[in-house]
């Protein structure tokens, strides 16, 4: 794989905003002038209400419409970078999406994981099939999901169905020290991790 240069854009927008408007194609043009960048990360900020909600919106005003997202996606490749997509959630109560958690066995009438990884199931789908006709270079499946990613069952199975649609590189992007806890790493391309380390203490999070 190509080393990547590259930046993440748009972690958030309104329904009034848009990436096809003008400043936002002048803000990606201006990053890529004034970074020397070759890669763009486009992040879709899907939501749930609660970290116990077993419903994801990712139709709402705070995404990017379907047609809007290709505009954004062909500019990007006219300015000459490489687009990776990244679908991750967050909380609409401000809870950090490392909390996003259910009881390990489905019990009735409770929130449940099995509910909850189909409605994820459905939102990565529908952008790995955006990605695979725009031909992006990479998606991420997932982000800092701390709880949720010790359900590696489900994990593998939804990247299996996900390269079912999609061609390209997958990776998950797993939160700080939290790599090796990640027993899936085998089923994706890439491993990516959020790497906040202390400067005082970077060195030794990769030496052990």
């Amino acid at each position: 794989m190509k080393f990547i240069k590259g930046y993440t854009y748009t972690f958030r927008a309104s329904g009034s905003e848009h990436y096809t408007d003008p400043e936002a194609l002048a803000s990606m043009r201006l990053l890529r002038d004034r970074t020397g960048a070759d890669t763009v990360i486009l992040v879709l900020n899907a939501l749930q209400d609660t970290a116990q909600s077993e419903t994801i919106d990712y139709t709402g005003p705070h995404m990017p419409g379907d047609e809007e997202l290709r505009e954004m996606i062909a500019y990007c490749r006219e300015l000459g970078l490489r687009v990776i997509l990244k679908p991750f959630i967050n909380c609409r109560n401000g809870t950090w999406r490392a909390h996003i958690n259910f009881f390990d066995v489905d019990i009735p009438h409770e929130p449940q994981w099995g509910n909850w990884f189909q409605s994820y199931t459905e939102y990565q789908l529908h952008y790995a099939a955006i990605a695979e006709e725009t031909k992006c270079g990479m998606i991420i499946i997932g982000c800092e999901m701390v709880q949720a990613q010790r359900k590696a069952e489900q994990w593998r199975k939804l990247v299996s169905e996900i390269r079912r649609v999609y061609s390209g590189l997958l990776t998950y992007n797993t939160d700080k020290y939290m790599e090796e806890y990640v027993t899936w790493w085998d089923c994706l391309d890439v491993i990516s991790s959020s790497g906040y380390y202390p400067i005082t203490d970077w060195k030794k999070s990769w030496t052990g």
